[in-house]
C-alpha cells in the first residue's frame, strides 16, 4: 500500500485528522494483526469516521463510525491510511 500512498496526494496518516474533522479509510500499510482487528470492528477501507477528541497527552484518540465510538492508541492508527473529507458546509 506504500506505493498507493505516494501516487495518492490526498492520503494522510490518521494522526492528521484533527477533532472535529471527518476521513474515510483508503486501507492499511500492513497488514498484521492490529490492522485485522480494525477491520473486524468495522474500520475497513471505505469506512466514513470522525475524530471526536484527543487525550491530552496525545496517545489516544475517540473515533466515531458506524453509530458507535471507539477508543484506539496511537500505535494501533499509525499504519491507517485515510483521506481527510471536507466539509462543503463552510
Amino acid at each position: 500500500m506504500s506505493a498507493k500512498s505516494k501516487a495518492n496526494p490526498k492520503e494522510k496518516s490518521f494522526s492528521e485528522i484533527k477533532p472535529g474533522q471527518s476521513g474515510c479509510i483508503v486501507g492499511y500499510r500492513n497488514t498484521d494483526e492490529c490492522a485485522r482487528r480494525l477491520q473486524e470492528m468495522g474500520l475497513c477501507a471505505g469506512t466514513n469516521f470522525r475524530v471526536v477528541r484527543v487525550a491530552p497527552l496525545g496517545d489516544s484518540v475517540e473515533v466515531e463510525f458506524r453509530q458507535c465510538r471507539l477508543c484506539l492508541r496511537r500505535s494501533e492508527t499509525s499504519e491507517v491510511c485515510v483521506i481527510a473529507i471536507e466539509d462543503d458546509a463552510k
